[in-house]
């Protein structure tokens, strides 16, 4: 069965805001999602952003409403978000999401003219980059459901790690990040310090 991500912008959930080992919301049951996490943006600490990765809407639906939710989080995806979309990501989200501290988030829109064949063989190239870096704890990537945007989550040890890497490959002539951003129209990137792991998701 296809599993779909959702990414939403939601209120920074009060109960839930420690800076130290990762906080736990109390539920008694996994939602029948695969997982769900939630973190602050490390560029703006009063943003953060909710990934719950579902199979149905049936399923996602239910989790909105479940009795088993803490309050926090229940509240948070009940309320208008400022941004939301789905994505099939391969490989799944939950490899990502549940391996590393800190995930470069980039939605990309692609210049009129790159076809998605192209973009993905773009991609293999710059997957192949990201395997051989220790500090990459492994990505997930694929196009937004109902447009052309292409998604990328990237797992990282550190804000540093990904800058410090990115800043050499641009100056390394030959590099694929030239002919990756070549194909780029515009893209929002941030960093999210994953701060919860919900039932059903897991570190490994």
């Amino acid at each position: 069965m296809t599993e779909f991500t959702k990414v939403m912008s939601v209120p920074i959930l009060p109960g839930l805001k420690g800076t130290g080992e990762h906080d736990h919301c109390p539920a008694s049951a996994n939602h029948g999602l695969p997982g769900a996490w939630w973190g602050i943006h490390v560029e703006d600490p009063t943003k953060s952003t909710m990934f719950v990765n579902y199979e149905t809407p049936d399923a996602y639906a239910a989790f909105q409403r479940s009795a088993t939710c803490c309050p926090e989080l229940q509240k948070a995806v009940s309320v208008p978000h400022e941004a939301t979309f789905d994505a099939i990501l391969s490989p799944p989200a939950g490899k990502v999401l549940g391996a590393a501290p800190i995930i470069e988030v980039a939605k990309l829109q692609l210049k009129a003219g790159v076809t998605r064949e192209a973009w993905l063989a773009q991609m293999v190239l710059m997957q192949k980059l990201l395997d051989a870096i220790d500090a990459c704890k492994g990505y997930a990537a694929g196009f937004v459901e109902g447009n052309d945007d292409y998604l990328i989550l990237v797992g990282w040890d550190t804000v540093e790690s990904h800058t410090e890497w990115m800043k050499g490959e641009k100056a390394t002539p030959g590099s694929p990040v030239h002919d990756f951003g070549a194909m780029i129209e515009t893209s929002e990137m941030h960093h999210i310090a994953i701060r919860e792991v919900m039932p059903g998701a897991s570190r490994h």
